[in-house]
């Protein structure tokens, strides 16, 4: 995903929009969980939890046939020689 998006030149971009998105789904929740009778800091703590995982959290990329067979060949104990 990273990789096609700097391809096309729209990393940046959606770093961006993810960073505001972020910003303000943490000021509306915030606000909401003071309103239920969380201390700011409690509040900003289960804000950051639950946001982090809609906005940063991202599910791993997809790995080529190639990097795959790397990525097994250094994860593959090979046999020491006796």
């Amino acid at each position: 995903m990273v990789r096609e998006l700097e391809r096309k030149g729209q990393l940046q971009a959606m770093l961006l929009d993810a960073e505001e998105k972020t910003k303000d789904e943490m000021a509306t929740l915030r606000t909401e969980l003071m309103q239920k009778g969380l201390t700011a800091q409690q509040a900003h703590t289960q804000a950051w939890e639950m946001v982090r995982e809609k906005y940063i959290l991202l599910p791993p990329e997809e790995y080529s046939p190639a990097s795959r067979r790397t990525a097994q060949k250094i994860l593959t104990p090979t046999a020491s020689p006796g």
